[in-house]
């Protein structure tokens, strides 16, 4: 667009590239709060952007970038994301981390989980999954030109080492590269989002957040994230359970509804079709999550004190028993250097509790005694000891 302001060389008839009046740039009305425009994937996938997807090996970045790639190919939201674009969008995902049979597999497992196969028509006609090797810099003139005339809304690459040309420490190489990435999401109008890897570090413990910013956990000069328009992180979470789950935050220059979720992911057999799929979950906020992860450890661990605290007690009434039988009595003293502890009073529960049921009685200076029973009662006892145990085994 030209304009009439007068250029700065003072010639009036040279065409201006740069130089455009406000008012056109403004327009006439001011634009909405709908940013539905920014996105893909609301608060996960930015449109026509950079992005990264970083976590530590075995986190869940594959299963995460196939399940989104599957998402915008059929034109649904992602877990609890929405899928702005209402519509199947292309995707092309370039995997290089995993081998070919492993990954048709994971593609199988989570289409499968779906209720449909990879083979779905909806699916052949707008997802595309590659092994084709790619560098960067290097191949971007013939990557562009392929993706101008396929014109997917989504480019998914797993990932950034295995693509990059250069040191992704090195200044030089990452803004080379960074370069090259941002300019092909201009080029080609697709969002452009690398999986790459976070530092080594342990999984998250429930109620500890850690020390710092996670994201500095992410390799490289700091030009990589510093080109990504959109961050998301991804840390494995400990937790009890056969799923997996991982801590995922989000960050970048766009304005998010969500800023961090618990990923869940399984795996689950059907013996009638003979099949595997696998099953992503949006399990809430990661304070939450964590918080009740915490609360069911503590609860787990109380348990396990209850459940020794009963096993001792009760081995404890059993040497009370044995020592009366064998000397005709048996003191608070005499049973506290028998289980090995120190003071006298922390047995007095186990020789009252023997009382209460009627199995001893007190026998004055000499402690306890065992009540002697009529052979019929005794008999009685037994059979309802066995009972007890029988039940006890059925439970």
């Amino acid at each position: 667009m030209t304009s009439d302001v007068p250029p700065l060389n003072g010639d009036a008839s040279a065409p201006m590239r740069w130089i455009t009046p406000l008012e056109s740039f403004l327009g006439d009305e001011e634009p909405d709060d709908d940013d539905s425009s920014d996105w893909i994937i609301r608060d996960i996938i930015p449109r026509g952007e950079a992005g990264i997807i970083a976590g530590p090996p075995k986190c869940g970045k594959t299963w995460a970038m196939l399940a989104i790639a599957i998402s915008v190919a059929l034109g649904v939201p992602w877990l609890n994301f929405e899928n702005t674009l209402a519509s199947p969008g292309r995707v092309l995902a370039l995997a290089f981390e995993d081998g070919q049979r492993r990954l048709r597999k994971r593609i199988w497992e989570l289409a499968t989980a779906l209720g449909l196969t990879p083979n779905d028509p909806r699916l052949g006609a707008h997802l595309s999954v590659s092994r084709e090797p790619l560098a960067l810099p290097g191949d971007e003139r013939a990557l562009s030109a392929e993706l101008k005339a396929w014109k997917p809304a989504l480019v998914i690459v797993d990932n950034l080492t295995r693509v990059m040309v250069g040191d992704q420490n090195t200044i030089k190489d990452a803004k080379r590269f960074s370069d090259t990435w941002c300019r092909l999401c201009t080029d080609v109008g697709a969002a452009v989002v690398f999986l790459h890897h976070t530092n080594k570090v342990g999984p998250i413990a429930p109620g500890k957040r850690g020390q710092g910013d996670p994201f500095e956990a992410i390799r490289g000069s700091s030009d990589l994230v510093a080109s990504a328009r959109h961050l998301v992180l991804m840390r494995p979470l400990e937790a009890p359970g056969e799923d997996k789950l991982a801590d995922v935050r989000m960050r970048g220059n766009l304005d998010l509804r969500r800023e961090d979720f618990v990923l869940a992911f399984g795996r689950s057999h059907d013996p009638v079709a003979k099949r595997w799929s696998a099953r992503l979950e949006d399990r809430g906020d990661g304070e939450q999550v964590r918080s009740e992860i915490a609360a069911d450890r503590r609860a787990t661990r109380a348990a396990r004190k209850r459940a020794e605290h009963a096993t001792e007690f009760e081995r404890r009434r059993g040497v009370a028993r044995e020592l009366a039988q064998r000397n005709g009595a048996v003191s608070t003293r005499e049973l506290a250097e028998a289980v090995e502890l120190r003071s006298a009073g922390a047995v007095l529960p186990v020789l009252e509790s023997l009382v209460e049921d009627g199995t001893m009685r007190k026998a004055g200076q000499r402690g306890y005694e065992l009540v002697r029973r009529e052979p019929a009662q005794e008999e009685m006892g037994r059979e309802s000891a066995s009972g007890a145990l029988h039940h006890g085994r059925r439970r």
